[in-house]
């Protein structure tokens, strides 16, 4: 019998169903997403199976033999057998206990955060979610961005030092840590499970990232707010600093409170992008309805150059045109920041000495990284779609 090496928490666990009357377990949840549909038995570990492998799940009824379920399956049976064995979803399995930390492809993984975020949740976490919070949160969130627009806080500063730009790096690890926070209390406010956390190197930075996969089992209301809670999170944020940095009378933490502000509202609009697979874009797929948005909008794309001019296509190719500017826009907002904010503060404090110059370099590396992904990210983006333009009118 053919195994099958099954990632379950960071280890790879290799197990078989030898029943051969395989059954699954009561109150396994499916949800079809795009063109896949995933399963799951108590939110730890989702499966991801095609439309055969779907309809074979209501076939394992524990009376029905192996032999009879091969006559109605075209693919491996044993090895979707041995998948769903080894995620628990089969009466007699059991999932193996998840490490306490794991190097995966994401990056180093901790196990425990659910239970993190169910005791906070029932401290003052709970309180997030009452009407007087949201309110003021909202009134906060508004007084911060008209604040920006009508009076910027975010003048260069006039003196910089290296422990500034230190803790400019430490103060933006923590704001990702309370983005995170956002999805992941929404998440368990719903009655879902968080999964593991960790750090990994995404969009070109270190980066804070918590297992949302549970939440794709939230209803399209709930899922949409749970997109939004994080940058969410970054605009109140981004509001309260810039206040602090009008109101309160200049001081050795001015510089800092202004860059902070000045990253948070970076942060925040590269986040609501929605052409850069991030928060604002799963939103959007929500509200759409277009689970495969990204592929579904450069498909429109050709249909309307092919003369398809119904409701729907205009909608989704429109959408593809505005991902395609906000992109470019938040790209060419990021680098004149950079040439008028930022360059002259680099130099200054490159030239305080060995300080100077590791501070320089720890706030350099992951920026211009995560510029540099964002380019070829949507260049590839816009060449692919242009490809399949040309590929199609050539075929014509």
């Amino acid at each position: 019998m053919k195994t099958r090496s099954v990632m379950i928490g960071g280890m790879t666990q290799l197990q078989t169903c030898e029943d051969e009357f395989p059954a699954t377990l009561e109150g396994v949840e499916r949800r079809r997403t795009g063109s896949v549909t995933l399963v799951t038995g108590d939110g730890r570990v989702h499966l991801s199976l095609t439309d055969a492998e779907s309809e074979l799940l209501d076939r394992l009824d524990g009376h029905t033999s192996r032999n009879e379920l091969e006559s109605h399956f075209e693919g491996d049976l044993d090895e979707l057998l041995s998948d769903l064995w080894s995620a628990g979803l089969l009466v007699g399995s059991e999932l193996a206990p998840e490490p306490r930390m794991a190097l995966s492809s994401a990056g180093i993984e901790f196990a425990g955060f659910d239970r993190i975020v169910a005791s906070f949740y029932r401290g003052p976490g709970r309180w997030l979610f009452t009407k007087t919070f949201l309110c003021v949160a909202t009134i906060l969130a508004v007084a911060g961005l008209i604040m920006t627009v009508a009076q910027p806080p975010l003048r260069r500063p006039d003196s910089v030092s290296p422990t500034t730009l230190i803790l400019l790096v430490v103060a933006s690890v923590g704001a990702g840590v309370l983005h995170e926070l956002g999805h992941a209390l929404v998440i368990h406010h719903y009655g879902r499970r968080v999964g593991r956390a960790g750090f990994g190197h995404y969009w070109g930075e270190i980066a804070f990232f918590v297992d949302a996969s549970d939440a794709l089992f939230l209803e399209k209301s709930q899922r949409l707010i749970q997109a939004l809670a994080g940058p969410a999170t970054d605009a109140v944020l981004a509001s309260a600093v810039t206040i602090a940095a009008h109101v309160l009378p200049d001081g050795p933490w001015t510089p800092l409170l202004q860059l902070v502000a000045l990253g948070q509202w970076i942060v925040v609009a590269f986040n609501l992008a929605p052409i850069l697979k991030l928060d604002g874009y799963w939103a959007a797929a929500d509200l759409l309805d277009q689970p495969d948005l990204y592929a579904q909008s450069g498909r429109a794309v050709i249909q309307l150059l092919r003369g398809r001019r119904d409701p729907k296509t205009i909608g989704l190719a429109g959408y593809a045109l505005i991902s395609a500017a906000a992109g470019v826009a938040a790209i060419c907002l990021t680098v004149s920041i950079w040439t008028n904010h930022y360059f002259h503060i680099l130099g200054q404090v490159w030239n305080q000495g060995p300080f100077g110059i590791v501070a320089v370099c720890l706030f350099v590396t992951p920026a211009l990284s995560g510029v540099i992904t964002g380019l070829v990210h949507l260049t590839r983006s816009l060449t692919h779609r242009q490809r399949m333009i040309f590929e199609k009118e050539v075929t014509k």
